[in-house]
């Protein structure tokens, strides 16, 4: 899909910062392991026995915290990198297509002021 530029820019998102990342992360785990409890509840399992039993078939929780939040900072820095290149790119681009257009008006601007200083010597 093509990009169109200058869309990011205008609907930039604010940064997301680590602790969000982790507090996200948690949110989604969070979620699957209560859905994993209520899946279990509705079987007719006890809600402590469910809980226990969600822990146990999710697995290591704090391996997953931790892989989870390696890669979604891993993929924030990433998307940084990229929003930065592209507005350096984009930066670039202006200044090269303004320069010539403000090169000719400097020198409109000092010729102008030539041909008048040239009207108050003589």
């Amino acid at each position: 899909m093509p990009r169109i530029p200058g869309l990011r820019r205008a609907f930039r998102l604010p940064w997301v910062s680590g602790a969000r990342v982790q507090r996200e992360v948690d949110d989604e785990l969070r979620f699957h392991l209560d859905m994993k409890t209520q899946e279990l509840i509705d079987a007719g399992v006890p809600p402590h026995d469910a809980l226990q039993q969600a822990r146990a078939q999710f697995g290591d929780i704090e391996y997953t915290r931790r892989y989870m939040h390696r890669t979604d900072r891993g993929r924030m820095l990433q998307e940084h990198r990229a929003e930065l290149g592209d507005e350096l790119r984009q930066d670039i681009h202006f200044s090269r297509r303004i320069t010539p257009i403000l090169a000719g008006w400097r020198w409109a601007d000092t010729s102008r002021r030539f041909s008048i200083s040239l009207r108050f010597s003589e």
